[in-house]
């Protein structure tokens, strides 16, 4: 096989920088980016919560609406979901579907006794993002060149998998009449696989190139969340709550390259939120403004990066090529007591300061993310939650980049459609 011809994935979107392209800013967005909402409640509601909601959930959206809650309970949510992916490829179309299933949430609330006012503790567990996705890819690429001639058929596998969460501990407070405010310390936590099989054959068949890698890495972070949220008028809250920088340390384990082992931290941007929560007659209708600035975060090596890149390289380039942007978040719930429904929307727009344009395709990698929920009270004090949460995006894919004295030959492109679909079922028992 010519070797000019390497296959090596560039993968620019929710798969993020794969393991050749490793410490940069997809590094940063695989690894950070998450999901818009958290327990079961909350993500029938898509997350709009910065206004002020009683749940647990609000230890993600704005700690001080965990002043709300008025009895002690325990909730807990199972999670699982179907990734599909459809690729297209030189005009050939492949389907891959993976699933997942973890712990959602689990939680203990407790409404502390006060003589006026109130105080609400909380501690939990919620999972935030899921890396499980996978990616076929299969074409004749008619420009490929190798040592038999031009024109072989490419086939391509991506598996990935694992997950992260946050243990939190959480207070809320009413400072002033009408006045809560909130803290949450979270520890993050989670794990990421990556396998690959690139394969290439010629037009009769016959094998041509081959290559399998891996990549593992170990999450590990910490973050502080605040928030404030005020009834300015009979059933009309406004909120805003604040989420410092993640330091996350990551320590990971690869087969490309001869130092096998790379271990390095990463700064997730702050993140600042402002909301609104009306509430009269059992109609809860709340709504999300989130500002984070890309461009800000960071990656730090605990050593040093692999040439021929440094730290400032890094730096410099996530500065130039993310952006700032608006995550927004709708939600709506329906009580009449026994019984509840929920819908809700929320946008993330793709963090790239321009669109992907490679020849000729222009990308725009927005997650929209549409929910809806169910609760029924079964006795008393014991509440069924349910939630399904559908998000969608479109994605790109390099495989692999021929040049040959600056210039390009050969940059094939693939095109990808990728929906998430996560259910989720909890229970809630009041105290």
């Amino acid at each position: 096989m010519n070797a000019r011809i390497l296959f090596v994935l560039t993968l620019l979107g929710g798969l993020g920088a794969l393991p050749v392209r490793a410490q940069t800013g997809e590094d940063i967005l695989r690894y950070s980016q998450r999901f818009p909402a958290v327990d079961t409640r909350m993500t029938g509601m898509a997350g709009a919560a910065v206004g002020g909601v009683g749940d647990w959930g609000a230890a993600y959206a704005n700690p001080a609406g965990l002043g709300l809650v008025r009895r002690s309970h325990v909730v807990g949510a199972f999670s699982a979901g179907s990734i599909q992916s459809d690729a297209r490829y030189f005009g050939d179309v492949a389907e891959a579907t993976t699933t997942q299933t973890a712990v959602g949430s689990v939680a203990y609330v407790a409404a502390l006794p006060t003589l006026r006012g109130s105080l609400v503790l909380g501690v939990g567990y919620n999972q935030t993002q899921g890396f499980d996705r996978e990616l076929a890819f299969a074409g004749l690429n008619e420009n490929a060149v190798f040592d038999g001639g031009v024109g072989l058929r490419q086939f391509g596998n991506v598996f990935e998998d694992g997950l992260s969460g946050e243990l939190s501990l959480v207070g809320a407070v009413e400072v002033a009449p009408d006045v809560l405010a909130g803290l949450s310390v979270n520890l993050v936590t989670g794990s990421y696989q990556f396998q690959q099989v690139l394969d290439e054959q010629d037009r009769d068949g016959n094998p041509v190139f081959l290559t399998e890698d891996f990549l593992e890495a170990d999450l590990r972070g910490v973050n502080v969340r605040a928030g404030v949220t005020a009834e300015v008028a009979p059933g009309f809250r406004l909120g805003l709550a604040t989420e410092s920088p993640t330091y996350y340390r990551i320590e990971e384990r690869s087969d490309l390259f001869d130092a096998g082992f790379f271990d390095y931290s990463i700064t997730t941007p702050w993140r600042i939120s402002g909301g609104l929560a009306y509430e009269m007659a059992g109609f809860l209708l709340t709504a999300d403004l989130e500002f984070l600035d890309w461009s800000q975060a960071r990656l730090r090596p605990t050593a040093d990066f692999r040439p021929p890149f440094t730290e400032t390289d890094r730096n410099l380039d996530i500065r130039q090529t993310y952006r700032e942007v608006f995550n927004t978040r709708f939600g709506a719930e329906y009580d009449l007591g026994p019984w509840a429904v929920r819908a809700g929307a929320a946008f993330q727009p793709d963090p790239l300061r321009d669109e992907l344009d490679l020849r000729g395709l222009s990308v725009d990698r927005l997650r929209s993310t549409y929910t809806i929920g169910f609760s029924l009270k079964t006795l008393d004090r014991i509440a069924l939650d349910v939630a399904y949460a559908y998000t969608g995006f479109d994605d790109v894919l390099v495989p692999y980049s021929v040049v040959e004295g600056g210039v390009v030959l050969d940059e094939p492109v693939v095109t990808e459609d990728v929906a998430y679909n996560r259910f989720l079922v909890g229970v809630r028992v009041e105290l």
